[in-house]
């Protein structure tokens, strides 16, 4: 008599295996117990997948956007919708905004020596160089040591302007902002200052399409300028 299971009883399932699918061709009704045929399973819904790529713009097209632009899109998109924020706010909690006349006259009133320049922020410290950060923060490290000042003016030699869409011209930003300063200023060499305003008149006659950041546009986008002090010549 042999020792394993017989035939006719089933065989017992090892612990951790899959019990044994049933079979699909027939469902048991639980009344009679008679086995009825499966419902046919639903025939797949096909969704349209849109390829990987397709409906991206490509370098070339009319649309298309730099990673850069596109970072600046969503910078400019968060800041309306913050700025929206601050407005309902406000007017919900019923702030009154103050006036701006009154601050515009305010702001004529002062005296221009004692404000400083907003097209340049080197010019603030002109009439006392001592006074700048750097100077102070060499100090602080090393009191012992001599500050020699040389002119307050005309020593800057290397400019990079970039491309004010708006004036069209090359000019520097206004402090924290993209907004079109000055093209010239008195810390600049003078050799500096004559050609940059060469530049900007050549680029007016010749109608030149610099960079635009709001509909991305253009190629020319900065340009930089270096003054060699002995000849005072200036390479662009």
């Amino acid at each position: 008599m042999s020792s394993g299971a017989s035939p006719s009883q089933p065989r017992k399932r090892r612990r951790g295996s899959r019990p044994p699918k049933p079979d699909a061709s027939a469902v048991r009704t639980p009344n009679t117990g008679a086995s009825a045929p499966a419902p046919s399973p639903a025939a797949p819904v096909s969704k349209s997948k849109r390829k990987r790529g397709a409906a991206i713009p490509k370098p070339g097209d009319s649309d298309y956007l730099s990673p850069t632009q596109l970072r600046n899109r969503r910078k400019r998109k968060a800041a309306k919708l913050l700025k929206a924020k601050g407005d309902e706010s406000d007017s919900k909690n019923g702030k009154i905004k103050k006036n701006k006349s009154k601050n515009k006259t305010k702001n004529k009133n002062k005296n221009k020596d004692d404000a400083p320049n907003p097209t340049d922020p080197s010019l603030l410290y002109s009439s006392s160089p001592l006074t700048c950060p750097a100077v102070l923060s060499f100090k602080s490290l090393f009191p012992s040591a001599p500050v020699h000042l040389g002119s307050p003016l005309g020593w800057r030699v290397i400019s990079k302007l970039p491309w004010l869409p708006s004036s069209r011209r090359f000019g520097m930003y206004l402090p924290s902002s993209h907004a079109g300063g000055a093209s010239t200023s008195p810390n600049n060499h003078p050799a500096l200052n004559q050609l940059v305003s060469k530049v900007n008149d050549a680029c007016g006659r010749s109608k030149v399409e610099g960079y635009d950041e709001e509909t991305g546009k253009g190629c020319l986008r900065y340009a930089q300028f270096s003054v060699d002090r002995p000849t005072s010549t200036v390479a662009v």
